[in-house]
């Protein structure tokens, strides 16, 4: 015959089933909110490293057009008044003199220092531009 279940075994059985719902309820969270976790976490070095890798690209361009901005400051004189000597007078012809012997006589002494030094040096001689 069987015995009845005492009241002490039904209490220890409820807790113990009770207890192992709950404890499969914390693993599974766990589990759950872990998986879920790494998922973000990969997401984010995912971001991290496309943001670092513009910005490696950024700075690179950046460096680049710092590296280039001397030549923004450089400046042509005399590109810039032949500019405005065409610009502002009708250029009728063009010489090159090359030798001291051939400018000697269209310039004076100071002038020639000038030219030497590599200096234009622009007269105005019976109205026309020089």
């Amino acid at each position: 015959m069987l015995r009845p279940i005492s009241i002490g075994l039904k209490l220890m059985f409820a807790i113990a089933s009770t207890s192992s719902i709950c404890f499969c309820v914390l693993i599974f969270s766990n589990w759950h909110w872990n998986k879920k976790i790494d998922i973000k976490y990969s997401e984010l070095i995912e971001i991290k490293t496309v943001l670092n890798d513009n910005l490696k690209t950024t700075v690179v361009d950046l460096q680049v057009k710092m590296l280039g901005i001397p030549e923004y400051l450089k400046i042509d004189p005399k590109g810039d008044i032949l500019k405005w000597i065409q610009g502002n007078y009708a250029v009728k012809h063009h010489d090159i003199l090359s030798g001291r012997e051939n400018y000697i006589k269209l310039y004076n002494r100071t002038e020639r220092r000038d030219i030497s030094k590599g200096e234009i040096v622009v007269t105005s001689d019976t109205g026309q531009l020089v």
